[in-house]
């Protein structure tokens, strides 16, 4: 019974401070000025979520449930890193300028 209590205190204190990271994760998610940095707050915001799966989960699928959030989560970002990297290698903008992206979309129109 004190193993329990042990495991379920450590469980709450780590969730805790899993949902304080989440939160501020989420503040420097929407405070950043480049596309690389929110890319990659982006991802790192994954991991105390799965955290809070495992944790908090009720039924015995939790575990699968977080590894299937966290693989769909990583497989789905791949073509948004792509787009980060040609932005940022090929194009020269590494900030959120809505301007220069939108004349980037009109030149590319123009071309086909």
């Amino acid at each position: 019974m004190a193993v329990y209590m042990a495991a379920s205190a450590f469980f709450l204190y780590f969730g805790a401070a899993s949902f304080t990271a989440l939160i501020f994760l989420s503040l420097g998610l929407f405070t950043s000025k480049t596309i690389l940095v929110f890319y990659l707050i982006f991802e790192i915001r994954v991991l105390p979520i799965f955290y809070i799966i495992l944790a908090f989960g009720y039924q015995t699928e939790r575990l699968q449930a977080a590894f299937r959030l966290f693989l769909y989560t990583v497989l789905a970002s791949i073509p948004f890193l792509l787009a980060v990297l040609y932005l940022q290698l090929y194009q020269g903008m590494p900030s959120f300028r809505v301007i220069a992206i939108s004349q980037l979309l009109v030149t590319t129109e123009l071309l086909s």
